[in-house]
């Protein structure tokens, strides 16, 4: 999990500890109101009293008090137990007076007219029933009214209304940060309460179904999976030419697809181990099997792409062009001298006479590079390869649990054109 997460740990604890988890949950109720309104409707779905719960348009969020691992609550008309967990026991968990010394997870003070008491369990089987009932000296200090069962809220649930709340762009940015980042200390840090194991549970929101790629990515990477900005998340493979593979959605609305990505040749290092090892005759019959493959020619500095070029070489001629003459994938002097302006552009030149780049594509490459500060660039001659499927299609495999599977199977056709494993 980036460490810039407004929720990740410095500490000892673990982060899949239920005490960050209450935190977490009760830092995004505090500063997002959008969040703690669909709580709140959580809350009322799943319990069985009619009388009304708070209204946050009339009590005003200033007026709300939020504690965590506290000992007591502050007075108040009516106390509410809450119960937040992976499933629901099947059975109503009765609520009173308790003797007990109470260490509550979680405290929400509305006014002087609701108190909730949140007892947070991960996981159903470690749930003690006494612990969802307040503490006895509280209630006789308070002389709050007890509601006499908990209302029982599933995690998943909770995730599901996050989700739906972050692909409704209705938030403001910094509420969306808050929000998108306990979304990711929970896909992170406790998979299981995701209810998006599945693509059919996804209803084609494009948030979701990347959620539901990026657990697939973890079945199938021996390593980490990463997260770039711009590009979200994807696997990472290390010692072979192709090292940054994702999986996600595309398109929109009935246009949905899933795309398995990946750029051997990404850097000047893996374009040489690329051209090396590739087949040519391999890489053919990947077209034949739904597989898009095209050119991806790019000029960077150190690991910053600087430009990318389209040109106008066909790939069955872009692929030989480098095999013969791996000897141009190097590092390309390109400072303000005279003369090593000249040798550079030759160098352009040449690449611009057999249609790696166009002529239309010089001055930006130019710009960025003897017009630069940039002393050296690498020379970056790699592919893209992209294999879709329709989301009915990649739906129904999911169901039938084959979806993993064939991802990894379509990825290890692709990595054996040039002689990678995963």
């Amino acid at each position: 999990m980036n460490r810039l997460n407004a929720f990740a740990q410095f500490e000892s604890q673990k982060e899949t500890y239920e005490n960050p988890l209450t935190r977490a949950f009760l830092v995004v109720l505090r500063l997002v109101p959008q969040a703690h309104a669909r709580f709140l409707s959580l809350i009322a779905a799943n319990r069985t009293s009619a009388s009304e719960l708070p209204n946050l348009s009339i009590i005003g969020c200033n007026s709300i008090v939020f504690r965590t691992q506290t000992g007591s609550f502050p007075p108040a008309a009516r106390l509410l137990s809450i119960l937040l967990t992976d499933s629901h026991p099947g059975e109503t968990i009765p609520v009173a007076a308790y003797s007990r010394t109470a260490v509550y997870d979680g405290v929400i003070s509305y006014a002087k007219d609701w108190v909730f008491i949140i007892e947070n369990k991960p996981h159903h089987g470690s749930v003690w029933k006494e612990q969802l009932s307040p503490g006895e000296k509280d209630v006789q200090d308070t002389e709050v009214e007890v509601e006499g069962a908990a209302v029982i809220v599933e995690w998943k649930d909770v995730v599901r209304e996050l989700a739906t709340l972050i692909e409704s762009r209705a938030l403001e940015h910094a509420a969306n940060g808050l929000v998108a980042d306990f979304l990711e200390f929970v896909y992170e840090n406790l998979p299981f309460l995701n209810p998006y194991e599945k693509l059919a549970l996804c209803n084609q929101n494009k948030e979701l179904l990347d959620n539901r790629c990026r657990l697939a990515m973890k079945e199938i990477t021996p390593g980490p999976v990463d997260y770039r900005p711009g590009w979200g998340y994807y696997m990472r493979f290390h010692g072979g030419p192709s090292q940054d593979v994702k999986l996600g959605a595309e398109g929109a609305g009935a246009e949905l697809k899933l795309r398995l990505s990946l750029h051997p040749g990404e850097t000047q290092n893996q374009a040489k181990q690329l051209y090396n090892a590739l087949s040519v005759e391999r890489l053919s019959q990947l077209q034949t099997k739904g597989w898009q493959v095209v050119p991806h020619f790019h000029l960077a500095f150190r690991s910053d792409d600087l430009v990318h070029c389209k040109g106008t070489i066909p790939l069955m001629d872009y692929i030989p062009f480098w095999q013969k003459n791996r000897d141009l994938i190097h590092q390309m002097p390109c400072g303000p001298e005279s003369e090593v302006r000249e040798v550079f552009k030759k160098y352009v030149d040449l690449l611009a006479r057999v249609g790696i780049i166009s002529e239309d594509e010089k001055p930006a490459i130019f710009k960025v590079t003897v017009d630069s500060k940039h002393p050296k660039i690498n020379v970056c001659p790699g592919l893209s390869l992209f294999y879709r499927w329709e989301l009915s299609n990649a739906v129904d495999l999911d169901r039938r649990d084959l979806f993993v599977d064939d991802v990894r199977a379509r990825l290890q056709e692709a990595f054996d054109a040039w002689g990678q494993k995963i």
